[in-house]
């Protein structure tokens, strides 16, 4: 499969040169397969969300270099392909909304790259249907609920047709549904538009929809693979200062302590564990 984004042996130093540099990232490769969920897991300080900066060329690396559809974030003249290639969407909502009304928040981008004004509105007519919410078009965005809020900046960063979606913990400051609403959107995207997708999170939960994880930690990739592989390394995850999914700690609980030696402990969904009892009744 094609990659569509190379990380080769990046590092990165804030505030290089000075006494108070502090190493975030450290010799990181990584590839990254277009169309895949690729989810980053890491505490807080772990440099996951400087790798997402690094991704979108919001930062240039300190060494080594990174490819976006071939192109090199370190060459200034790159820089509006590769944020057309690779749009990046943040935690707080609030601070990437700029209109005062949704679809003209959605039409910033497309008006930018100076697209005829047929064009535009098809944009952002399409976008605004692909999460869901093209019954908002006219209001206000500061009325909406903040998953609302967070689904028309994806949409406004689909107005402008990347081919890969960077979002740094997006649903970090949203309710319970509000994340349902994100994530959902967000995984559509990846299996309906095939839409390559760099999901930063620290709910655990949400990281059990991607093809592939990797675990930060100190500026160093410690754990990559699948969701089954990862989580059912519970020690290893919590020595690092992260969780499991819950229904994934209740199938190790329910194996070790209640006999259920035959329980899998890469279970990640409630559905399987259900499945699994109910057949071994």
């Amino acid at each position: 499969m094609q990659e569509i984004i190379q990380v080769q042996g990046v590092s990165y130093i804030y505030n290089q040169g000075r006494e108070d540099q502090v190493l975030a990232l450290e010799d990181i490769t990584l590839n990254i397969a277009e169309g895949e969920f690729l989810a980053v897991l890491g505490h807080n300080g772990s440099g996951k969300s400087t790798l997402a900066r690094l991704l979108n060329a919001l930062l240039n690396p300190s060494s080594g270099r990174i490819l976006v559809d071939d192109l090199s974030t370190g060459n200034p003249d790159n820089l509006w392909k590769i944020r057309q290639n690779a749009g990046m969407v943040f935690q707080n909502p609030d601070n990437q909304i700029v209109a005062t009304t949704v679809e003209e928040d959605v039409a910033f981008g497309p008006e930018n790259l100076g697209l005829p004004s047929r064009e535009i509105r098809k944009r952002v007519d399409e976008s605004l249907k692909r999460v869901g919410i093209g019954e908002l078009s006219k209001r206000p965005p500061h009325f909406l609920s903040g998953g609302q809020k967070q689904k028309v900046a994806i949409a406004g960063v689909l107005s402008m047709r990347p081919r890969c979606l960077i979002l740094d913990e997006p649903t970090a400051l949203l309710d319970p549904e509000g994340r349902r609403e994100v994530l959902q959107t967000v995984r559509d995207l990846n299996r309906e538009e095939k839409i390559t997708v760099v999901y930063i999170t620290h709910f655990m939960e949400e990281a059990v929809a991607a093809d592939r994880i990797v675990v930060m930690e100190q500026g160093k990739i410690v754990m990559e693979g699948p969701p089954r592989k990862i989580f059912p390394q519970v020690d290893k995850l919590r020595s690092l200062g992260l969780d499991v999914p819950q229904v994934t700690e209740l199938a190790r609980l329910l194996k070790r302590e209640e006999g259920f030696q035959d329980l899998p402990e890469d279970i990640l969904e409630t559905e399987e564990l259900v499945n699994f009892l109910c057949s071994s009744r």
